[in-house]
């Protein structure tokens, strides 16, 4: 009970056990403003308390939720009821009071969750334990193009795609049942049939008597992460301008071919092609006349090839075939051939038409036992014999003269570490490596 100028007069056990005191002394005489909070959960501060709760004119009984400050420092939320009354002359008030702390925090938690379901970016679904829709929230309502009264009551089965098999869900739902939750990707499917990538989480929730009531779907939408990743894959493989491979898959595609040619014991050939005129014409009619020529060449070059070959634009006008599984060398020759009438035939611009050919160089493997980057460098060197010889045509590496020459410069070399004083001596040397058939000079 409390008095009319707001002070407790009386309590139970329960009163003072509830405020977190050990005996009804310690609260009596004193005003429940000394241990409220600044303010009361409906709005009522505790320094209007007086006024606006504690009065007998109002005759009616006063509710409102009180914050209460415990003796050892926490928080009790008390649903108070206050009754104007009369005892032995004197106007009280008849305070009851219950602890509602669990039943409002249990309430916020709801709230919380229920704002979670309905404003979370990820689509959520609940179902029950056979797979009814009971419950899906606006995410995934507008991800999957669905009303919401054509998903609840349905099944999930809805949304499945042609992109896993049923071991893919048999595992799926194997793993729910025995550790309680699955999550991966999966490919979902729109109501208007379009197929998105996404991460899906499934957790199913239990009874106190472990029983199965209800499964809960999680789904986040990743196809646009996927879109990213196929974007930065072609950036960081593929040439912007043409599509062709860059330097990078080249390099990747060389290293397997060769593996290949190992492994079948058939040959490949790795082609250097430049074009002739090109710079002539970029520099006359500009860069974007220079691009209208070289996305046409590359596409005429593509298709010049056989299906398995690989060509790579390396920058500018640049380029690097890998022909492979060649039994002869007649046959790397057909295909040589053929780009080079590709690289040669007329293209239309937006200035008109141009014209330019092909220089190509060709070394082959494993006649050239050289790793991916030597073997691009001697085709290389054999596209320059290409150009002094007149332009438009192949020309192949010679590795017999390649191994004449670094023989010779082994031996310049090996004579200046010695500290060659005979140049007789380097001079006959070399002729006898170049001249098959004349004796070695043995040193004197």
């Amino acid at each position: 009970m409390v008095t009319q100028e707001g002070r407790f007069f009386d309590c139970n056990s329960a009163a003072f056990n509830l405020l977190g005191y050990k005996s009804k002394q310690d609260i009596i005489g004193k005003s429940p403003l000394e241990f409220s909070p600044e303010y009361q959960l409906n709005g009522v501060r505790s320094d209007a308390m007086a006024e606006t709760i504690l009065n007998p004119q109002k005759g009616e009984i006063q509710r409102f939720d009180w914050i209460h400050t415990t003796a050892a420092g926490t928080s009790v939320i008390v649903k108070i009821n206050l009754v104007p009354i009369q005892l032995e002359g004197s106007n009280l008030f008849l305070s009851v009071g219950h602890d509602v702390t669990e039943a409002i925090h249990n309430q916020e938690r709801m709230q919380l969750a229920s704002s979670v379901f309905l404003y979370a970016k990820e689509g959520i679904m609940i179902t029950s334990p056979t797979g009814e829709i009971l419950d899906v929230n606006e995410t995934l309502i507008a991800d999957s193009g669905y009303s919401r009264e054509e998903i609840i009551g349905s099944n999930p089965r809805i949304f499945q795609s042609s992109q896993q098999s049923k071991a893919f869900y048999s595992s799926m739902w194997e793993s729910i049942l025995q550790h309680g939750y699955w999550t991966g990707e999966i490919v979902n499917k729109t109501k208007g049939g379009v197929e998105y990538q996404g991460i899906l989480t499934i957790s199913s929730v239990k009874n106190n008597e472990g029983e199965i009531t209800h499964f809960v779907g999680h789904f986040t939408d990743i196809s646009h992460i996927k879109k990213q990743d196929e974007q930065l894959k072609l950036l960081a493989h593929y040439d912007p301008l043409t599509g062709l491979p860059n330097r990078t898959l080249k390099a990747l595609k060389l290293n397997s071919a060769i593996y290949q040619s190992q492994r079948t014991k058939r040959a490949l050939a790795v082609a250097f092609i430049d074009l002739d005129g090109f710079k002539d014409i970029n520099d006359h009619h500009g860069h974007d006349v220079g691009d209208e020529l070289l996305i046409a060449i590359s596409g005429r070059l593509k298709q010049a090839l056989r299906e398995g070959d690989t060509l790579a634009r390396l920058g500018g006008d640049e380029f690097v075939a890998i022909l492979t599984e060649l039994e002869r060398t007649e046959d790397a020759e057909i295909v040589l051939t053929r780009l080079l009438a590709a690289a040669s035939g007329e293209v239309a611009t937006s200035c008109g038409n141009v014209q330019v050919s092909a220089s190509i160089g060709v070394t082959m493997f494993p006649q050239d036992a050289s790793d991916a980057d030597q073997l691009v460098r001697h085709a290389d060197m054999a596209m320059y014999q290409a150009k002094q010889a007149g332009k438009n045509r192949f020309h192949y590496f010679d590795v017999v003269q390649d191994q004449i020459a670094q023989a010779r410069m082994s031996i310049i070399q090996g004579c200046r570490q010695r500290y060659c004083i005979s140049n007789l001596f380097c001079i006959t040397s070399l002729k006898s490596i170049c001249e098959p058939g004349r004796s070695s000079v043995s040193r004197r």
